[in-house]
């Protein structure tokens, strides 16, 4: 599988969550080439820089020229298009998080020769029925391997709540390694 962004926050949950799951090789997007220990100690098996790595030629190469089954996109804008046709006859596209922008243009054919599954999620935005049924499905699989310690927060640091526009600024810089956490005095 494929995750891009995968040195945001939740990038770095989601290569832990799916090799918790099984994933037998999880290939990740940054554009920091000094994140590449990052990426490998969350589980990730091939790390690609964007803008050092040609895209296409390191998901093939790891991929054995068949493409990934699963791709989780962080980044949409063109990074959503150019991973329709490294996806396999079959697979599906998840599209997460919008740091490049909502828009983008795909190739029709990318996504219906090879019979691909879109989905777009955003839980800041859905239904409480939808957050529920998500979150009873991780009891199984994903509360053991939490508490094996297998899935872990990454927490870039913790500053204060007077510290926010600092935060915010460190966010953005792309800087970071994990999330920020801001701390609220009593």
């Amino acid at each position: 599988m494929l995750i891009t962004g995968a040195s945001t926050g939740i990038g770095l949950l989601g290569a832990q969550l799916v090799k918790a799951l099984g994933a037998s090789t999880v290939l990740g997007t940054t554009r920091s080439p000094h994140k590449r220990n990052l990426l490998a100690d969350a589980g990730i098996d091939t790390v690609i820089v964007t803008g050092e790595d040609d895209l296409a030629d390191a998901v093939f190469a790891a991929t054995g020229g068949e493409g990934v089954e699963l791709v989780l996109d962080h980044v949409a804008g063109q990074m959503f298009a150019d991973c329709l046709p490294l996806t396999r006859r079959d697979g599906r596209v998840v599209n997460i998080g919008r740091l490049d922008g909502a828009a983008a243009t795909i190739d029709i054919d990318a996504l219906s020769y090879r019979n691909l599954t879109v989905y777009g999620v955003s839980f800041g935005a859905c239904r409480p029925i939808e957050l529920g049924n998500n979150l009873a499905g991780l009891e199984p699989e994903i509360v053991p391997a939490v508490v094996e310690g297998r899935i872990r927060p990454v927490i870039d640091r913790t500053m204060g709540w007077d510290e926010h526009v600092a935060a915010t600024a460190r966010l953005h810089s792309g800087d970071t390694h994990g999330k920020i956490v801001l701390t609220i005095d009593a």
